[in-house]
C-alpha cells in the first residue's frame, strides 16, 4: 500500500480542505508522528484533520485514544493555536508543502506541513519566523529552528504552471535515460503518475526523453492535472483521487472524497491506529452547546452595541443639558397659552425644534 502523497494528490486534497476555512481550532492531539487537529466550523459542525508524518494528511471521521499528557510540541501548538480561526490554506508551488494561515488573539500565525522526506510541522509568526517545529533540522540552505526565518527547500518545476516551452527545454537537456524517470523526478509527477502518462500516450516508459513529443506530453500532463475527481481505494495497493489506467484491472472501491478513501485505509486498518468509540449523543450535546454559545455571544454583541449607542446619547444630553432644559421650559410655558396646533404653527421654522408629537407630548429637537 502506497503510504505517501504526491504533489498532485495534495492539489485534490486542498479543494476538500477548503471546508475548514473560517473554522476555529477546537483541540489538538498528538501521539508521536500522528496529529489530529479538531475544528469547529459554523454550519458544518466538528471536522477533523489528521496528519500522519512523514507524508499523509486528510480529513478524518475517526479519533483514537491519545496520551493523557500531550507531548511538548503539542502543548506549544495548543498554546498558540487554541481557538485560532483558519483563514486560508495553500499549497506551495507544486511542492508537498501546505501552509495554513490562522488568526489567533489579534495575531496571525502560519502552520507549515512538510510532507516529504522525514516530514515536519513548523509553526511560524506572520513574519515567517519559526516559533517551534516538530523536528529541528539543519541543511546547507536552511535551518528549521526557533527564532530562525522559515525558508523553503530548493524548489523544483511547478507542474501546475508549467509551459510547453519549459517542458521542451527540459526534455532536450535532461540526463535521465528514460521518460518515466524524467517525468517522475524532473517534472515532479512521482512514479505512479509518470507511469500513467506513458500508458495514456501509449509510450514505452523506457523511451529516451529527447524522443518524446513535447506538445503531446504537455497536453497529457495538463489533462492529468485537471482530471475530474473520482476517489477510490485500489484493494491492497493504493488510494487514488481519480481513475487510472494503471489500475484498470484491479478491484476498486469508490468514495465520495479523497479524504474518505484515505481515512478508510489509514484510520481503520491495522496499518494506522485503533478507532476510539465516540458517543454520538455526547457529540450532539457539544454541538448544541456550541450553537447556544454562539447565539449568546451574538446577543451580547448586540446589547453592547445598544449600550454604546445609549451611552453616547446620554453623554450628548449631559453636554447640552442647559440648552435642552431651556428649550423644554420655553415649550412648557408656551403650552399654558397655546394649543399644540397653535404651537406647531408658531414653531414651523424654528432652528432647533423640528417636530411636535402631540400624542406623546414630546418634541423632536436638532442640536449640533
Amino acid at each position: 500500500m502506497r503510504r505517501e502523497l504526491s504533489s498532485l494528490d495534495m492539489k485534490f486534497l486542498l479543494e476538500e480542505f477548503k471546508a475548514l476555512t473560517n473554522g476555529r481550532i477546537d483541540q489538538i492531539y498528538q501521539d508521536k508522528e500522528l496529529f489530529l487537529f479538531r475544528f469547529h466550523v459554523t454550519g458544518k459542525g466538528r471536522l477533523m484533520l489528521k496528519v500522519i508524518l512523514p507524508s499523509l494528511i486528510f480529513l478524518s471521521k475517526h479519533k483514537k485514544d491519545f496520551p493523557t499528557t500531550p507531548p511538548h510540541f503539542c502543548t506549544v501548538l495548543r498554546k498558540h493555536l487554541g481557538s485560532a480561526r483558519l483563514r486560508k490554506i495553500e499549497q506551495i508551488s507544486s511542492e508537498r508543502i501546505l501552509v495554513f494561515h490562522f488568526e489567533a488573539k489579534e495575531k496571525k500565525l502560519l502552520l507549515y506541513f512538510e510532507l516529504f522526506s522525514k516530514g515536519n510541522i513548523i509553526l511560524c509568526d506572520d513574519k515567517n519566523i519559526i516559533i517551534n517545529a516538530y523536528e529541528k533540522r539543519d541543511w546547507a540552505t536552511r535551518s528549521i529552528r526557533p527564532k530562525k526565518e522559515y525558508k523553503l527547500p530548493p524548489t523544483q518545476i511547478n507542474i501546475f504552471s508549467l509551459k510547453e516551452s519549459q517542458l521542451k527545454e527540459l526534455l532536450e537537456n535532461t540526463k535521465k535515460d528514460s521518460l518515466v524517470k524524467f517525468l517522475a523526478s524532473e517534472v515532479g509527477l512521482g512514479g505512479l503518475y509518470s507511469e500513467e502518462i506513458c500508458l495514456r500516450l501509449n509510450l514505452d516508459k523506457t523511451l529516451k526523453p529527447s524522443k518524446a513529443d513535447a506538445s503531446k506530453l504537455f497536453k497529457e500532463i495538463n489533462s492529468l492535472i485537471n482530471t475530474k475527481p473520482k476517489p477510490a481505494v485500489i484493494e491492497g495497493k493504493d488510494v487514488v483521487p481519480f481513475s487510472l489506467n494503471y489500475y484498470k484491472n484491479e478491484k476498486v472501491k469508490e468514495f465520495k472524497t479523497f479524504s474518505e478513501a484515505l481515512d478508510e485505509v489509514f484510520s481503520k486498518d491495522k496499518i494506522a491506529l485503533k478507532l476510539e468509540k465516540i458517543s454520538s449523543a455526547h457529540d450532539q450535546k457539544l454541538e448544541q452547546a456550541q450553537r447556544i454559545l454562539e447565539s449568546q455571544l451574538a446577543t451580547i454583541k448586540n446589547l453592547q452595541k445598544k449600550i454604546d449607542e445609549n451611552t453616547a446619547k446620554g453623554e450628548f444630553i449631559y453636554e447640552h443639558y442647559t440648552e435642552i432644559k431651556s428649550i423644554l421650559d420655553e415649550i412648557k410655558k408656551a403650552r399654558e397659552k397655546y394649543s399644540w396646533k397653535e404651537l406647531k404653527e408658531k414653531l414651523k421654522n424654528h432652528k432647533v425644534i423640528k417636530r411636535i408629537i402631540e400624542k406623546d407630548n414630546s418634541v423632536v429637537i436638532d442640536i449640533k
